[in-house]
């Protein structure tokens, strides 16, 4: 049969011809049709020769390597075709024995099982070692009886491959044409050989040779598999570049979608079988799994009485009619089945036409391939045979009816004969019959196109050759049906790959459907010049669109009302009506202006609006417009701008000429003349509707039991910052300790949205989890699950936060019993790591009823396993690996200002996702640092308090604290003494302090998902309090949760590190204005370097200063940390600031020290 079949098809989709019929109502298949068995494929490659480790072509892969891609590319094509077939590879002739008949020499490399994605990375790992490794990995060149090879196959296909479900296969591999001389071992291997042929196995063998030597299968081979040499000699010696082609080609099974009787006229019947050679391809369809244990659900249909709800059996119970002039004429199930019955499946021959009388318009489907089955009946081959020659040779085809299945309906078919086409003794075309379906008198339509206005009745030829012109320009010659790919199919199935095998990002596919632009524009003129000619030809078209007639009249547009900037024109546009014709945004944009909620639909907005215009609606907010608020304003801003420039005054202390200009820039500030009070008025309004919640929040907030007044307290409210230039600002250069700091939709503009930075997987779970994290998790496959690891957090009776831990083995997992104690998360083993083992202890603390699904909270949620930094962070200079499962980090969004830090973690940041009413309890973080935020999905309430002794008594009073509802006098009396209380929204960047008592709590009804990155800027308070870190006793001295030990003492030898290389790069470096991000992505930021030479230099006498840091820097490094601070002080450049590192070389550490000290 050749290749002529690309389609692989099974018969388990149905008949095509007819794929609205339904299945056969008797049962069971046709008794013509066979079972369709899945695939059992063995790779038996040979490597007993040395031969084996040569490149089959200069700079390419040696044999044993190809063979191994080739089972890979099986392995590929399998794993979404046919997952349910069966592939494995055997080695024989190397080192090692691992076999299920412990023969020597032969290894099972990857037993007979179904394909995944571990086993084809192990080939595709294997397929890219050098013959050098391959030598020492397997040690090869070892002789191997080849029956002992052939007796190990039979093995393994009778353990793995049973004969009733598998049709089972060898591709056996080979440079060696004689791998034995002795007629008793060829005697031995024949009958290894036939064991497997009378199992119903097939060898197919695939001989290599190397450029300039023979292969000759007489010698060994010829006499052991049954092939023709002659045929072997002229096709089997494969073209090396071919190899992975051709074993995906032999992979690929011919199935026939029938075999049936073929009547030729009375008395004389063949057997043909109908091949399928094209069939639509489309995306397969989703499987539904049960959540508890992700096995396949099977749909099953009933019907029920409407009136008892009973079942309805379908033979007894139902009954079926057709209406005919208003009665309903009953039938039975019989009467039925014998309406639909038109004989047998058969292929009868009606008559013969000559092949001109088919058109191409007769053609209502593909074709269909009949071939002749010899095993129906002997003989079938001859008889269509000479059919087909005869029918070539008088140029006719056949009509024919043809009957698809007992209750199919009978279809009229054209078969149009095909001769044999050999190619160097190769079969390409086989011969048979094309099946053509052709329409019945019913299914013809007669269509007519009356001819437009405006167009002569004869086309002049201009306009023809114009068109021809247009159309032989836009030939593609190359182009043939197959050619090109389906960009959807080929889009599914590049995502799927990436999933099953654990890729980062899904192959780039390419869409061949996009029109070439480039040559369309070269093309124009042609164009222009056949519309020209079509102008010309249709004259009364040009002018009756031009004049009017037939043209569309066109209205002219009303305008939308300008937007009312006060309450009284909005309600004159109440009034009007004319309110109703504004814009959704318009209409949103006023609402958030006047402090009113703006979510809902535009008939909502509009109610609402016409509510506040009324006096009906919600109190109007305050509006600021007296002179003394405007004063006050005028005072804070004043106050701001001064503050700031005294930090830019203090940076440039020792630079006079930038001093001076900074003074008088303040002089001016306090001397300028007021704004006017209708511009400070609408920043004021601004501020106020900025700050206030929308009802939909203050109503959200209460249902969680937290007072609404207290974030709308000026004095804990967030700071807002319109701008990422502000942001970087505040995180780098300005003190965030007990402030939380947001920018609004700050996501979107640094290009951290969730679809950039989070991975598909997890968003594809996100949007499943109808408000659960449990069910979110539930979402997530075995492998995702396995891969990853999370704490799983829950309150229990009073409020404590605790976490759902697995028990030691052997205990139960979840049984709490006295005698056992529950181990640190630090000391559980790491097959308990993984999220899936804390799932099943939620899963058995849901059980128990001890977890409300509700207030499940996932914390610090990262890879179990390193991975290759991302493309972004690596661009920044951060190439070490890591664990976060975020594709982007906004370290990579500041670029090169994220040097700018003491430590700023993307190795291990965690993201953390809960249910309305979950969070985390009141806490302060194991290290002192600072944290910036992104709030990828849902609203989420953060509360932090003052630094220092507040905090920790909090801690020790509160420890592990939920703010849930209801709250009790404790968690309320806290709150009134927090610092901050902010409503993080949907999109929110923000920064806040890990390094104060703080706690989180999820407040919408959606999911929440949040991530975190820890950093420590260099401001100097910010430095001081991460030195406080692992402190026994001062303010910030706690007695739990904090880093100690050998973790801590490398946290600081790490920050040692940065700080120094920081210190050396800007003491070697030219003094520049300012300093800018270099991300690929997010709005482009940039930082005075003046002011982060500063505070580097402030950080660097911190540290020296500080006895835990001058223990592990010793006194050479102090001695460079006080030159490097010293040097950044004075503001000097390349050639002054090379003197202390020079004179520490010259005079040693300890004059040197003396020296800058006494200096400093």
């Amino acid at each position: 049969m050749a290749d002529f079949d690309p389609t692989d098809y099974d018969g388990r989709a149905g008949d095509p011809l007819n794929p609205d019929e339904p299945e056969d109502e008797s049962g069971g298949p046709n008794p013509q049709d066979t079972p369709q068995l899945k695939d059992a494929v063995l790779f038996v490659i040979d490597a007993s020769s040395k031969d084996c480790l040569k490149p089959l072509k200069p700079d390419g892969r040696c044999l044993l390597a190809e063979a191994m891609a080739s089972a890979a590319s099986v392995l590929k094509a399998k794993v979404i075709s046919s997952p349910e077939d069966k592939v494995g590879v055997l080695l024989y002739g190397v080192r090692e024995k691992q076999n299920p008949n412990n023969f020597d020499g032969i290894r099972l490399l990857l037993d007979l099982d179904r394909p995944s994605a571990q086993r084809i990375k192990q080939l595709q790992q294997e397929s890219t070692r050098t013959p050098a490794q391959l030598a020492e990995r397997y040690g090869v060149g070892r002789a191997v009886p080849v029956s002992d090879v052939f007796w190990t196959s039979t093995t393994i296909f009778n353990l793995g491959a049973n004969q009733s479900q598998f049709d089972s296969r060898i591709f056996l591999f080979t440079c060696n044409d004689a791998p034995s001389a002795a007629r008793e071992e060829l005697a031995a291997a024949r009958t290894r050989v036939q064991d497997l042929m009378d199992m119903g196995v097939v060898v197919e063998f695939f001989p290599l040779h190397f450029p300039g030597q023979d292969f000759s299968i007489e010698r060994f081979w010829g006499e052991l598999l049954p092939v023709d040499p002659t045929d072997y000699l002229q096709r089997a010696a494969v073209r090396l570049e071919d190899v992975e082609r051709v074993v995906r080609m032999r992979t690929h099974r011919k199935r026939t979608l029938q075999r049936l009787a073929f009547h030729l006229c009375p008395g004389v019947e063949a057997s043909v079988s109908v091949f399928v050679t094209m069939l639509e391809a489309k995306v397969p369809p989703p499987v539904y799994l049960l959540n508890e244990n992700n096995k396949p659900l099977k749909a099953e249909s009933k019907q029920i009485c409407e009136q008892t709800g009973a079942l309805l059996h379908p033979v007894d119970d139902i009954a079926t009619y057709v209406e005919v002039a208003g009665h309903r004429i009953f039938v039975t199930r019989a009467e039925t089945q014998e309406a639909k019955h038109f004989g047998d499946p058969s292929l009868r021959v009606l008559g013969f036409k000559p092949l001109s009388s088919l058109q191409d318009h007769h053609r209502m489907f593909h074709a269909y391939f009949v071939y002749p089955n010899e095993r129906g009946f002997t003989g079938s081959a001859a008889l269509l045979s000479s059919l087909v020659s005869v029918m070539l040779e008088r140029k006719v085809l056949a009509l024919a009816s043809y009957v698809a299945r007992r209750n199919s309906e009978p279809v009229l078919v054209a078969l149009l004969p095909q001769a044999e086409v050999e190619e160097e003794g190769d079969q390409r075309q086989p011969p048979g019959f094309h099946m053509v379906r052709l329409p019945w008198a019913e299914e013809i339509r007669q269509l007519s196109f009356p001819l437009a206005d405006g167009f002569p009745a004869v086309m002049p030829e201009n306009l023809k050759e114009r068109a021809q012109e247009v159309v032989r320009s836009l030939q593609l010659p190359d182009f043939v049906p197959g050619c090109a790919e389906n960009p959807v199919l080929q889009k599914h199935y590049a995502a799927v790959q990436a999933l099953a095998l654990s890729e980062e990002q899904p192959e780039e596919t390419v869409d061949v459907l996009q029109p070439d632009a480039a040559h369309l524009e070269t093309k124009k003129p042609l164009f222009l010049a056949w519309k020209e000619a079509l102008d010309a030809a249709a004259p009364l078209r040009k002018r009756g669109a031009a004049e009017g007639e037939g043209a569309v009249k066109k209205f002219p547009r009303r305008e939308a009302p300008a937007v009312p900037v006060d309450l009284e024109a909005m309600r004159a546009l109440v009034t009007s009506g004319e309110f109703e014709r504004l814009t959704v945004p318009a209409l949103r944009d006023w609402l958030k202006g006047q402090g009113i909620a703006n979510t809902g639909k535009k008939q909502d907005l509009l109610d609402r609006i016409r509510a506040y215009c009324k006096g009906t609606g919600p109190e109007p907010p305050f509006s600021p417009t007296d002179d003394d608020l405007v004063e006050a304003l005028e005072d804070f801003e004043r106050q701001a701008e001064e503050e700031r420039l005294n930090e830019e005054v203090a940076v440039a202390a020792q630079v006079p000429a930038k001093a001076d200009f900074l003074r008088k820039r303040m002089q001016a500030g306090r001397t300028r003349s007021k704004q006017s009070v209708a511009e400070r008025s609408g920043l004021v309004a601004f501020a106020v509707a900025m700050a206030k919640l929308s009802e939909e929040e203050q109503q959200m907030v209460r249902e969680l039991g937290w007072p609404v007044e207290l974030l709308e307290d000026p004095q804990k409210q967030p700071r807002l910052i319109h701008s990422p230039e502000e942001f970087a600002r505040a995180l780098l250069l300005q003190d965030h300790l007990e402030d939380i700091v947001i920018l609004q939709d700050g996501l979107k503009r640094a290009g951290l949205a969730e679809s950039e930075a989070l991975p598909p997987w997890l968003s594809k779970a996100l949007d499943s989890a109808e408000g659960s994290v449990l069910q979110c998790l539930r979402q997530l496959e075995p492998a995702e699950l396995a891969a990853h690891k999370a704490a799983l957090e829950f309150p229990d009776d009073r409020g404590v936060q605790r976490e759902a831990l697995p028990r030691p083995y052997p205990f139960c997992l979840w049984d709490d019993t006295g005698a056992t104690k529950l181990p640190e998360a630090s000391a559980l083993p790491e097959a308990w790591r993984d999220l899936s083992q804390r799932l099943v202890a939620a899963e058995a603390l849901k059980a128990k009823g001890e977890l409300d699904e509700s207030h499940l909270y996932v914390c610090e949620l990262r890879r179990l396993r390193e991975r290759a930094a991302n493309d972004a962070a690596a661009g920044c200079g951060c190439k070490e690996p890591t664990k976060s499962l975020c594709r982007r980090h906004a370290r990579d969004w500041f670029g090169e200002l994220s040097r700018w830090t003491l430590y700023w973690n993307c190795y291990d940041d965690g993201i953390f996702i809960g249910g309305r009413g979950s969070g985390k309890g009141l806490h302060v973080d194991q290290v002192l640092w600072s944290n910036i935020g992104k709030q990828w999905r849902g609203y989420k309430l953060m509360v932090t308090w003052p630094a220092g002794v507040e905090s920790t008594q909090y801690v020790r009073e509160l420890p592990d604290a939920h703010f849930r509802p209801p709250l009790g006098e404790p968690q309320l009396r806290a709150l009134r003494s927090a610092s901050r209380i902010a409503l993080l929204r949907p999109g929110d960047l923000f920064i806040c302090s890990g390094g104060v008592a703080h706690a989180t709590l999820s407040a919408s009804k959606d999911v929440s998902v949040t991530g975190y990155e820890s950093l420590v800027s260099l401001h100097p308070r910010l430095v001081a309090h991460l030195l406080e870190t692992g402190s026994g006793s001062g303010p910030c001295a706690l007695d739990k949760g904090v880093m100690e030990g050998e973790e801590l003492r490398e946290l600081r030898i790490s920050l040692l590190q940065r700080l120094m290389a920081l210190l050396k790069e800007q003491t070697a470096s030219k003094l520049i204005s300012e300093i800018e991000s270099a991300a690929p992505f997010g709005v482009p930021l940039s930082l005075p370097c003046m002011a982060l030479r500063q505070q580097l230099a402030s950080a660097a006498s911190q540290v020296a200063a500080d006895p835990n840091f001058a223990v592990l820097a010793g006194g050479a490094g102090v001695c460079r940390l006080l030159a490097g601070s010293a040097c950044l002080d004075r503001g000097k450049e390349l050639g002054q600031l090379e003197t202390p590192w020079k004179r520490l070389r010259r005079d040693g550490p300890e004059k040197t020290d003396m020296d800058l000290r006494s200096h400093a």
